[in-house]
């Protein structure tokens, strides 16, 4: 458990370091968390018991679905952010207009 916790702070503090509020680089660390993901839980699985190594079918076959789900979530999250963010800009816009500031 500490492995699947720690890479999920890691992956956390990378988003924070790596995201510069564009779609790019949010598709491009959720890459980078699946992959971290992939090699430091499934490499702690092999060398801790005797689950499915990195490199496995099923593992990924897993870690792919995964990086499916991650994407689509990101993407989603992000055109709906998208929307009210502008949503908002156009309303205080709006508001400014008038009131004669701008």
């Amino acid at each position: 458990m500490l492995f699947v916790y720690g890479t999920m702070l890691l992956t956390g503090l990378l988003s924070r370091l790596l995201h510069k509020d564009n779609i790019q680089t949010l598709l491009g660390t959720s890459v980078l968390s699946v992959v971290l993901w992939h090699f430091i839980v499934n490499g702690a699985v092999v060398f801790f018991g005797n689950g499915f190594g990195p490199l496995t079918p099923e593992a990924l076959l897993f870690d792919i679905r995964l990086l499916v789900s991650t994407l689509v979530f990101s993407s989603i999250f992000y055109g709906v952010r998208s929307l009210f963010t502008q949503e908002q800009a156009e309303i205080i816009q709006l508001r400014e207009y008038k009131h004669g500031r701008l």
